[in-house]
């Protein structure tokens, strides 16, 4: 046996334990920090798309509160960062649409017509339910469930991918003094990760980041 294969030993050990005891989903995440390599997008939105990003809550419709707003702007701010040549479309452009409009809620038949009128190659659509950042009065622990959708306009309205998360949780483990932090610095924590979580479908991450990120808020066990 040659050298370089001894040495990946211990590596495809770690791994087959792992994959024994933990899962497949951390064993391939694993083997990303091994091999040193990026974790690679789950969908492709392309080159010179035209995107618009709209979040919806289960509550308030499209009327926006604090999570949705905090929500569409982090989750923007990541895909212009990190996704090439994509144009987003305004907020306030879809805003102004909606009201037109008179709509606060939509069918999935809806968004078609949604992603037609404002010109969009692609629409994206968050449905944010059962959010909360905690009911105890001495702790903070945000928790969420989302269903993610990318709608392809060109493809006449043809959803072209779908993330669906329950029971997301933040921090996952040992919840915020609520004196240690205030109650806005920790909702725009919160859905600061979250809308990680959301875009980095959407782009290569990097391994150790993911992992991390994920032991942050790994959902609760059943």
């Amino acid at each position: 046996m040659s050298y370089r294969a001894l040495q990946k030993l211990p590596f495809l050990a770690s791994a087959a334990f792992c994959l024994l005891f933990v899962g497949c989903g951390f064993t391939a995440q694993m083997l990303y920090i091994i091999q040193g390599n990026d974790i690679p997008p789950k969908y492709d939105l392309g080159e010179q798309q035209r995107v618009a990003v709209i979040c919806v809550s289960g509550a308030t419709g499209f009327k926006k509160n604090t999570a949705t707003e905090n929500l569409t702007q982090q989750i923007e701010y990541l895909l212009s960062a990190n996704v090439t040549d994509i144009e987003l479309i305004s907020q306030s452009e879809i805003n102004s649409w909606l009201e037109t409009k008179g709509w606060k809620q939509l069918s999935p038949a809806e968004y078609l017509e949604v992603g037609k009128a404002l010109k969009a190659d692609q629409l994206l659509v968050v449905e944010l339910e059962n959010y909360s950042i905690g009911e105890d009065l001495h702790f903070f622990q945000g928790l969420a469930d989302y269903n993610l959708f990318v709608y392809d306009i060109g493809q006449n309205g043809k959803l072209a991918f779908r993330d669906e998360v329950f029971d997301y949780k933040y921090p996952a483990t040992v919840p915020v003094a609520t004196s240690d932090m205030s109650s806005r610095r920790f909702e725009k924590n919160f859905t600061n990760t979250l809308a990680v979580k959301i875009a980095s479908n959407f782009y290569a991450v990097d391994a150790h980041e993911a992992l991390t990120r994920d032991n942050l808020t790994r959902p609760p066990e059943n």
